[in-house]
């Protein structure tokens, strides 16, 4: 086979890969859609984003990789995410994903054994709490697959820890004083 054959073989094989997890993306306004062509909305009056939206059903997940996990992080346009108005539902298995919510993100992870495949039914929704506003409303998302590690949620440090060493530090300099 000479060099020029398998150039051309490989420049028309190209095309045809299929993408690797994690897809990462970001988001703003009332809607759109991520990489992949999984569409989503924004609904301020039900303080929710989902794929496809809340409360407008599933749609069948436009990946060509096995998906295990999802990870929804709000950059702005509400105050936080709500635990229990999140769910991310795979409907072909009937498997609900797990939620995890660390400050303003939460991540979906399937069931082990269990992952979302192409064209399979899903619907995911993040609750949103205090006011939303489509205007400011900002996120990253990313999903992610069998072979992807799932990397750490920043926690931000707590006020409660600076008053606790602000109390300590008060308490010293009145003993000090006696």
């Amino acid at each position: 086979m000479s060099f020029r054959t398998l150039l051309l073989g490989a420049l028309v094989a190209l095309p045809l890969q299929a993408e690797a997890a994690p897809i990462v993306f970001a988001g703003t306004g009332a809607a759109g859609s991520d990489p992949l062509g999984n569409g989503y909305t924004l609904s301020v009056s039900g303080a929710a984003w989902g794929m496809p939206g809340a409360g407008l059903g599933s749609a069948p997940f436009a990946g060509s990789f096995e998906a295990t996990a999802f990870r929804f992080t709000l950059a702005g346009g509400a105050d936080g995410i709500d635990a229990l108005a999140s769910a991310f539902e795979a409907l072909d298995d009937g498997e609900s994903w797990t939620a995890d919510v660390v400050g303003r993100t939460v991540t979906f992870t399937a069931p082990a054994g269990t992952s979302l495949a192409a064209d399979e039914l899903f619907y995911v929704n993040a609750g949103l709490l205090g006011a939303v506003s489509a205007g400011g409303f900002a996120f990253t998302a990313s999903w992610f697959g069998p072979g992807d590690a799932l990397p750490p949620v920043p926690v931000p440090a707590p006020a409660a820890l600076g008053l606790l060493l602000v109390g300590l530090a008060g308490l010293g300099v009145a003993r000090a004083r006696r």
